[in-house]
């Protein structure tokens, strides 16, 4: 399957031009690659004196052949190899430098030092030809040739990666939690330093949307809680009339008593209902903002003032301490658990509702059908 997909790729690469050249060039490389990373393995694995003793007394004439042929000439075996891959490098090096594909002619070398320094003939460099293998098969599955995430091996490798990252980045996430809960709660004065750097430089801003918050809360409120005021209003003066003696005074006068003393009770409830609508309607209204903008500006005023600062940092340093406590139990919580046992049971309910062969319509609601 995969010989026949290469195949066909490089078919229709070779059909634009250059980049089925390339791909020849790889195939090339990777099959020497393959091959040279092999006999370094492998012959790092023979220079063991214990494994050549085993090789000796089972395995005699393969032991004398590669001893006599390749383990004593490895280096001019290698040789060889190096010679082909520095010729490539260079080559490819012109190449990149005549199309103009990086901005400057020293970014190639910079960008495939792998190339370079796997290419010598040096024991600790000799590994990095395998970041050169692994290169050309990323470019492959950027190509569409191959799959990388189809691979068994390449998706194990990525996800016990994953895990390692996020392991490790909690922990520094969690230590840096910790830090700014100590340097917190080190007895610092943490809300001078909010007030003075954070909030002081735009109060203005502030102020005004405090006032707006303030205008469009009032207006909605008495709109909401109108009628109960005003029947609150008029229980409170009915109560008020009656305790008042004047007025019970004029209640007795024959006949018109009562009637006046209703009339005034009306009124009186009529005044002081429209003064305290014309009070909140004015509030909410622009040319009353510079007075509720006033008001505000003293409210903040006088929540900064050095008096109240004492108890308003310890206040804020105990909110943020415990905000860092939540953040850090968060961080703590091992999101790659939470995904294993979402994927398999997502994977479960697949499984059922695919075995299933009866009527969809008995499926519980949380079975997916296919």
């Amino acid at each position: 399957m995969f010989t026949t997909k290469l195949i066909k790729t490089l078919k229709f690469h070779l059909t634009e031009g250059e980049e089925g050249k390339q791909l020849l060039v790889d195939i090339v490389m990777l099959t020497l690659l393959s091959v040279n990373l092999v006999l370094i393995f492998f012959n790092g694995f023979f220079s063991n004196e214990w494994v050549q003793d085993i090789l000796q007394e089972y395995l005699p004439s393969f032991y004398y052949l590669y001893h006599d042929n390749i383990y004593e000439n490895f280096n001019l075996i290698d040789g060889i190899f190096v010679v082909i891959y520095l010729s490539e490098f260079f080559i490819s090096w012109i190449i990149a430098v005549r199309k103009k594909t990086y901005d400057k002619w020293f970014f190639y070398p910079v960008l495939h030092f792998y190339d370079l320094l796997g290419s010598l003939p040096f024991d600790s460099f000799r590994w990095l030809r395998l970041l050169r293998f692994l290169a050309i098969l990323y470019r492959w599955h950027n190509l569409g040739i191959i799959n990388l995430y189809k691979s068994d091996i390449v998706r194990t490798v990525v996800h016990y990666y994953n895990i390692i990252m996020e392991e490790i980045t909690d922990r520094v996430v969690v230590n840096i939690l910790q830090g700014i809960k100590a340097e917190i709660q080190s007895g610092n004065n943490v809300t001078d330093q909010i007030i003075n750097d954070v909030i002081k430089p735009h109060k203005t801003e502030i102020i005004q949307w405090a006032s707006e918050k303030v205008s469009i809360a009032t207006e909605k409120a008495y709109n909401e809680y109108k009628d109960e005021a005003k029947e609150y209003i008029d229980d409170v003066i009915k109560e008020a009339v009656n305790d008042n003696s004047e007025i019970q005074d004029i209640n007795k006068v024959p006949l018109v008593g009562s009637y006046i003393t209703g009339r005034l009770e009306h009124a009186i409830g009529e005044i002081v209902f429209n003064v305290i609508e014309g009070l909140f309607t004015d509030v909410s209204t622009a040319k009353n903002k510079q007075m509720i903008e006033e008001i505000v500006d003293k409210a903040v005023d006088y929540i900064l003032t050095d008096e109240e600062n004492g108890k308003l940092n310890d206040t804020f340093v105990d909110i943020t301490s415990k905000v860092i406590d939540i953040l850090i139990a968060q961080v703590k919580v091992q999101q790659w658990k939470l995904r294993e046992k979402k994927e398999k049971e997502e994977t479960g309910q697949v499984i059922t509702t695919e075995r299933y062969t009866g009527d969809t319509d008995d499926l519980p609601s949380d079975v997916t059908t296919i």
